[in-house]
């Protein structure tokens, strides 16, 4: 499709059999579960079209974390590529998954209740 040129126009990629081909044939066999294809479905439908080729296109869609959102960098090429992966922050934001950014104190306060109630069984 590239034809020898640095990048392949977005417009003439089949996105359709693209979506299709990673769905169903690549993670589609594996999932059993109704819920979980949805999740699937709706991840490829969001990462693979014409916009992922914009500069900056988010990598995850957060109405919470606008200042620590995570885009496409400017990279062509491999190495620059891993190096970006390599100066990801260690800790990633809970928005990265699409959970809420309150996620980590709720989950000590369920934490804190659960060894609350096993003390007083003791």
């Amino acid at each position: 499709m590239g034809k020898g040129r640095e990048a392949v126009d977005p417009d003439k990629i089949p996105w359709d059999a693209l979506k299709t081909l990673i769905s169903q044939s690549i993670f589609g066999g594996k999932i059993d579960n109704e819920f979980d294809q949805k999740i699937l479905q709706s991840l490829v439908n969001y990462f693979f079209r014409k916009e992922t080729f914009n500069l900056h296109y988010p990598l995850y869609d957060s109405f919470e974390d606008k200042e620590n959102q995570l885009t496409i960098p400017d990279v062509k090429a491999y190495q620059d590529f891993k190096d970006w992966t390599k100066q990801l922050p260690m800790i990633e934001s809970p928005a990265w998954s699409g959970l809420p950014l309150n996620v980590e104190k709720l989950n000590r306060i369920k934490e804190s209740d659960r060894l609350v109630t096993n003390i007083k069984l003791l």
